[in-house]
């Protein structure tokens, strides 16, 4: 078993959080972002049921670098499991 601390330790350390966070500045929120398509876009509408608000925050846990465990990325729809190489 995987303890949460190792997933996540640059949010533990409070001198990095704020650096981590700022990456939620760099989100496109608005409604025509087609990542949001299949996460809490569904039909060109906004859905907030409970897999809608996990799935936004396993996006935003992901657009941060935070490491996903197997079940939050089932949650994402398939175009946003592609790796990004640099």
């Amino acid at each position: 078993m995987v303890q949460e601390s190792s997933l996540c330790p640059p949010l533990q350390d409070p001198s990095t959080a704020k650096q981590r966070l700022q990456g939620l500045k760099t989100v496109d929120w608005s409604k025509k972002n087609k990542d949001w398509e299949g996460v809490c876009i569904v039909a060109n509408s906004v859905v907030s049921n409970r897999q809608a608000r996990f799935a936004t925050k396993v996006y935003l846990k992901r657009h941060l670098g935070l490491v996903l465990s197997d079940a939050e990325r089932r949650s994402l729809p398939t175009h946003l499991l592609v790796e990004v190489v640099a």
